[in-house]
């Protein structure tokens, strides 16, 4: 096999050898600059994974969300509209909402890796945006995009949900 590959290469002109040489360096550069983005994508989304566990506030939030979606006497529709700088809860729920729409342009914009932020964060990331759905549609009332990043991620990932695995 090598006997013939030598034979045929030593039959090509010098600038045929070049352009090869030159396409194959140019694949391996490719390759390997695909490769180093993936793997910047893969630590910075382990990164932000880690980070969550130390960001009180947002667990705070989240539990507040959870707190004022089983309450009845609660309007998030209301609250969303309001806008007022001084609610404590609204400010809680911007915070949570804010954190999953700069999630969201991270996701789209390649920063952080989709599949191992759905595999962690599923279920978590779809149900704040289940039960925080009435107050976005308030918000949206004085400012029609907010959260529509976020709108963006949880209709991609209910078109493909995450399945549950097979016991082994």
């Amino acid at each position: 096999m090598f006997d013939w590959l030598m034979l045929h290469v030593t039959s090509l002109e010098p600038d045929a050898i070049q352009a090869i040489l030159t396409s194959v360096g140019i694949t391996v550069a490719v390759i390997s600059v695909l490769s180093v983005k993936s793997t910047a994508q893969k630590k910075q989304t382990a990164d932000y994974l880690l980070e969550l566990r130390t960001d009180i506030r947002l667990e705070k939030s989240i539990q507040r969300l959870r707190q004022l979606h089983v309450c009845e006497n609660t309007n998030l529709l209301t609250l969303g509209r309001e806008n007022k700088a001084d609610n404590q809860d609204a400010q809680d729920l911007r915070y949570l909402l804010n954190h999953f729409e700069r999630l969201s342009v991270g996701i789209q914009d390649k920063i952080y890796n989709e599949k191992m932020i759905k595999k962690s964060q599923y279920s978590t990331i779809v149900r704040t945006y289940e039960r925080s759905s009435k107050f976005i549609e308030g918000v949206r009332e004085n400012a029609d995009t907010a959260y529509q990043e976020f709108e963006w991620l949880i209709k991609r990932w209910r078109k493909s949900p995450l399945k549950k695995k097979k016991q082994i």
